[in-house]
């Protein structure tokens, strides 16, 4: 989404409520998760997400999952709403980490650790997360919405998390780039065919 600002905070947070139902669905339960400590708040990465979470650029094909008490001080988090907070490498480039985006979780699920029912959260990495390699920080926000009041009944904020986001192959933008490249790929075709024609 785009940068949220805090007159137009509360707004999002209620569209979120109403357009983002999440639905009980399918995790798999051999993808690392980032386990989340709600007694502290901290979020911790599994090993496998500690050199990076994700490419430059890379688009739905990514996806951070978490797992986080049902059960926070006699509340259950499955009943509210849950959104990602995050702030881009580029977002601290350009010095707007007083703004931030969101993300609305859709998709959870449950599984039991003994008799602590844990919920599962996903949340698939969208372009706008990783437009620019750098450190990708990020918590999570549970909220239920009063709309008697137009206010927050409950609110639960994580600690930020910090995940990497490493530099890709840049695309070829410059022309006398592109001509060099197309440039070479002709030549590399011609010594083919050439090569070709020997064998046969």
């Amino acid at each position: 989404m785009s940068f949220i600002i805090a007159e137009h905070y509360y707004d999002i947070l209620k569209n979120f409520t109403i357009d983002y139902t999440p639905t009980w669905g399918y995790i798999p339960l051999d993808e690392d998760r980032i386990v989340v400590d709600l007694d502290t708040r901290e979020m911790f990465l599994p090993d496998s997400l500690t050199d990076f979470i994700a490419m430059t650029n890379d688009h739905r094909s990514q996806t951070v999952y978490f797992e986080v008490d049902r059960y926070f001080e006699d509340v259950d988090l499955a009943g509210l709403t849950c959104c990602v907070e995050y702030v881009t490498p580029e977002d601290k480039e350009n010095k707007v980490e007083s703004r931030f985006r969101l993300y609305p979780i859709t998709l959870k699920s449950m599984i039991k650790q003994g008799t602590t029912e844990k919920l599962l959260l996903a949340w698939n990495l969208g372009s706008e997360a990783t437009s620019q390699a750098g450190v990708l920080s990020f918590a999570l926000h549970f909220f239920k919405v009063n709309f008697e009041t137009e206010s927050l009944a409950y609110s639960l904020y994580t600690k930020p998390c910090f995940g990497n986001i490493l530099e890709g192959l840049e695309a070829i933008t410059s022309d006398k780039a592109k001509e060099e490249s197309l440039a070479y790929y002709e030549i590399e075709a011609e010594h083919f065919k050439i090569l070709t024609a020997m064998i046969e």
